[in-house]
């Protein structure tokens, strides 16, 4: 029988005030410690990138942004001094999120066909993530010669909803489940099977919430939401720079034991054996056990 587990961030709600100017010595800070990669600083729409200049949040029109980059921290300042629209980041995202309750229940009322056994885990995207995405989405178009400006109604993933089973064929069967409702369900808009060079394996679906903006779902296996977590935090969020050595020997150890899942979550035995951090040159506390992966799909 199927069953649902519900949980929500709340963070983004006690978040503290922000100040409205960096300062110099937050800068400073940053430069003389020889970090490489982008920063978020207290300040809600300037920060420093990893080429040591300063990108600052332009408001062109309507919820249309772009980035422009400066050179000292004086003209990026100027800058800001010039504006005359800011995003309330945590307004924004309360005012995008506050009927998901809705939408969840009309997900439920799907998932209510799906005979096999299932988890929910929603959360309400953090605001420093937001802002992040924001500005790195930006930097990246810019570095493809394009304008770099973001439409902020386009954002699709205020609402992280992620639907857990237990093996690779209970996520092809619910995915299709809600490809064979695409077409009675016009709030579905896309369907698509994410393999990444990573190792990240899911069903990523493109919902338009009863709150009229989009967020997607994803579907995972039990194995998979662990390895993406230790992914996560050490691999996709590392403080590392791109280039440092260590941080190729973590992804490279991540993808085998993915690699290693994917036997498990095929009800297949692995033809090799669990993936030893210390042939990787992994530190022991980075490592992900094999005890971890263990499930219970008995009871589940």
């Amino acid at each position: 029988m199927a069953f649902l587990v519900f949980t929500v961030s709340l963070s983004l709600y006690s978040a503290p005030p922000q100040k409205s100017l960096i300062t110099f010595n937050e800068c400073l800070r940053y430069i003389h410690t020889g970090v490489s990669e982008f920063h978020t600083f207290s300040n809600n729409h300037l920060r420093l990138n990893s080429s040591l200049e300063y990108e600052v949040l332009v408001h062109e029109y309507d919820q249309v942004y772009k980035i422009k980059s400066f050179k000292t921290l004086e003209e990026a300042n100027y800058e800001l001094s010039r504006q005359k629209h800011f995003i309330d980041w945590e307004l924004f995202i309360k005012e995008n999120t506050k009927d998901y309750h809705k939408t969840l229940d009309s997900i439920n009322e799907l998932l209510s066909q799906f005979d096999k056994s299932y988890e929910v885990d929603s959360r309400i995207k953090e605001v420093t993530s937001l802002k992040n995405k924001v500005f790195d989405w930006m930097a990246n178009e810019i570095k493809k010669g394009r304008k770099g400006e973001f439409d902020l109604k386009k954002i699709n993933d205020l609402l992280g909803t992620r639907i857990i089973v237990n093996n690779n064929e209970d996520r092809k069967q619910l995915a299709k489940l809600f490809y064979l409702n695409k077409r009675k369900n016009k709030k579905l808009i896309n369907i698509e099977t994410h393999r990444k060079t990573s190792g990240y394996r899911a069903n990523h679906i493109d919902y338009i919430g009863s709150h009229g903006r989009p967020l997607e779902l994803q579907i995972l296996t039990k194995r998979m939401k662990v390895w993406d977590s230790w992914n996560h935090d050490l691999v996709y969020k590392s403080s590392l720079p791109k280039n440092d050595p260590y941080l190729k020997k973590l992804k490279e150890y991540g993808k085998k034991i993915s690699d290693y899942i994917q036997y498990l979550d095929n009800n297949q035995t692995p033809p090799i054996s669990y993936p030893d951090y210390q042939k990787f040159g992994v530190n022991k506390e980075d490592a992900l056990s094999l005890e971890k992966l263990v499930i219970d799909t008995k009871h589940s």
